[in-house]
């Protein structure tokens, strides 16, 4: 399993492609936003925004004298600041699509491979005559390339969008590894394959409501997040608890002698569920602005405001000396030669 290090890697290299020469086409076509509008560098501005805190009437008493500007411009260019560091939609859809087609390959794959298996279905088999269990190569390349994409994410987690669950991912990649390779030693890939597959089968759905949102179909966003949430509820508060879970807690003990590595393994089993259990309440919030707000505003894993949000704030159209658009010659002008311009991106 080793190998599976490679693997990521050429997943990265995969996914650059991939997205570069298919993605991004696909998304211009359909509209998708990929620039952000920009402001003038302010040296007093940039301080208060750096800093991170809300403007008081002091500080905003202080920041119109020194910038010749009133509290609605001010706030104004905190606004597009804010934007300007916000992730782009292009690059949101970039991320959603590459992992709507692993995460619906990686199902469909193991859907063929574990079909037929006695042990799916009857999960007791999953314990008996160990250790003694054969490996197929379609368990070895699921293994393989699962392992690999989970490599892949955390060579990536600098490059993708940082959530406010991104402590949280890390856990969860770690303790996926982690598990994958004691799984793989302790030849517990019977039960860990079960795992895999419980966990693939909701997350092309999640992809596909933010790719849709996206593209500003709502009617097709909340279509696919009502999939995603009921599937989730089946696979990850049913199935995973009621069928895995409880296989290696209670199923185990007439076959296999417990030993300290079977602990560690059961318990980051276990951490995995709470985890289930962090996202569930996530996406109850979402939910919950369906009806009360009538459709999903946002992705409340998001750490930063997206595009659309940001713009739909109500503000006063912006001085031209201050804001302006991408595409304005003066903005061209100084990310060609003029420093007085802020952090281009």
């Amino acid at each position: 399993m080793c190998w599976s290090l490679l693997t990521g890697v050429f997943f990265l290299c995969f996914r650059y492609f991939y997205e570069s020469l298919i993605i991004v086409p696909i998304g211009r076509y359909l509209g998708i936003r990929e620039t952000q509008r920009k402001v003038i560098y302010n040296a007093h501005l940039e301080k208060v925004y750096k800093n991170g805190k809300s403007i008081d009437e002091k500080q905003m008493t202080f920041l119109k004298k020194e910038t010749s500007m009133n509290s609605i411009h001010i706030r104004n260019w905190m606004r597009i600041r804010k934007l300007q560091d916000a992730p782009t939609t292009m690059l949101k859809f970039r991320e959603c699509s590459w992992h709507l087609l692993f995460y619906t390959s990686a199902f469909i794959y193991g859907l063929i491979v574990l079909w037929n298996k006695n042990w799916v279905w009857h999960t007791e088999n999953c314990w008996k005559g160990w250790p003694h269990h054969p490996v197929g190569t379609d368990l070895y390349i699921y293994y393989l390339i699962e392992l690999g994409f989970y490599w892949s994410l955390i060579l990536s987690l600098l490059m993708d969008i940082k959530r406010k669950d991104f402590k949280v991912m890390i856990i969860h990649h770690i303790a996926t590894i982690i598990l994958l390779y004691m799984s793989w030693v302790l030849n517990f890939i019977r039960i860990g394959a079960l795992t895999l597959f419980v966990h693939d089968i909701v997350d092309p759905y999640l992809a596909g409501a933010k790719m849709a949102k996206y593209c500003k179909n709502q009617a097709m966003c909340e279509a696919l997040f009502g999939i995603f949430a009921i599937v989730w509820i089946i696979s990850r508060l049913g199935i995973y608890p009621f069928w895995v879970l409880h296989s290696v807690y209670f199923e185990i003990h007439d076959h296999v002698a417990p030993f300290p590595s079977f602990t560690v393994f059961a318990s980051l089993l276990f951490i995995l569920q709470i985890l289930h259990i962090v996202w569930t309440y996530m996406i109850s919030k979402i939910a919950i602005q369906k009806f009360t707000h009538g459709e999903i505003h946002q992705d409340v894993r998001s750490d930063t405001e997206s595009e659309e949000e940001l713009l739909d704030e109500p503000v006063m159209p912006p001085m031209n000396n201050h804001v302006m658009p991408d595409d304005s010659p003066q903005v061209k002008r100084h990310m060609i030669g003029d420093h007085d311009l802020g952090n281009q991106s």
